[in-house]
């Protein structure tokens, strides 16, 4: 299985969180295209920009392209709540930053 401990321990807090198997989440993160990892990377950096720059500097390291915007866009997700004092929960917000498509390939204009 790839990615350690800090990984894991991810999909299961995710998995918790969804009321969903572990299992399913893995299955879910596994099948998202680099392309929509790409896609979904570049709505981070415009988002973290967007509500604090900072998050941009020496970001967390992670494995994937997925990895690193999911790490961006809870950063702007918690740069929003704490500034502006929104109320939402931290994966709503990252739903919306995702334009509802999560996990689902981004649509082609």
């Amino acid at each position: 299985m790839p990615g350690g401990q800090g990984e894991r321990s991810g999909v299961r807090t995710i998995a918790k969180r969804l009321r969903r198997p572990a299992s399913t989440v893995r299955a879910w993160l596994r099948r998202v295209p680099d392309c929509h990892a790409e896609w979904f990377y570049r709505r981070a950096v415009e988002r973290a920009a967007k509500y604090d720059r900072e998050l941009l500097v020496r970001p967390a390291p992670h494995k994937t392209v997925l990895g690193h915007a999911l790490n961006l866009l809870a950063g702007a997700a918690v740069r929003l709540r704490e500034r502006f004092g929104v109320r939402i929960a931290p994966w709503a917000l990252i739903g919306v930053f995702a334009q509802g498509r999560l996990l689902a390939p981004p649509l082609i204009n």
